[in-house]
């Protein structure tokens, strides 16, 4: 049987996220007990209520208007969590990357255990 360079294959990003869980479970356990509480392990946060879809069935059309973080706001909250232990983020909407300069932020993090955002829609 021939051996498999695994670098040289789509099994590098399932590693990358072991080492991640690995890494972020030893920060949650130090954290949990260096503060007294349980550090969560995952955020979900809405940053806007504002979409430039009309998805069948969605619950953000019946938000109110107007509801938004800023970009300062929210990449406070991710750094506050991240130094608490927390490293898995869920950033939600309406549609998050309308949140001008999201997108920017998010990937200056990337080494900060922050590997991407993904939402999916459907009609």
């Amino acid at each position: 049987m021939k051996n498999i360079d695994l670098s040289k294959t789509s099994y590098p990003n399932v590693f990358s996220l072991g080492k991640l869980l690995i890494s972020g479970e030893i920060r949650v356990s130090k954290s949990s007990n260096k503060h007294g509480v349980q550090v969560p392990r995952f955020m979900f946060f809405s940053v806007t209520h504002r979409c430039n879809l009309s998805c069948k069935g969605c619950y953000a059309k019946s938000w109110e208007k107007g509801y938004g973080l800023s970009l300062y706001q929210i990449v406070s909250i991710i750094n506050q969590a991240r130094k608490l232990g927390t490293y898995i983020f869920v950033i939600a909407g309406g549609e998050p990357l309308m949140v001008e300069g999201l997108l920017h932020e998010l990937s200056q993090m990337k080494g900060k255990h922050i590997s991407s955002i993904h939402k999916r829609h459907i009609n």
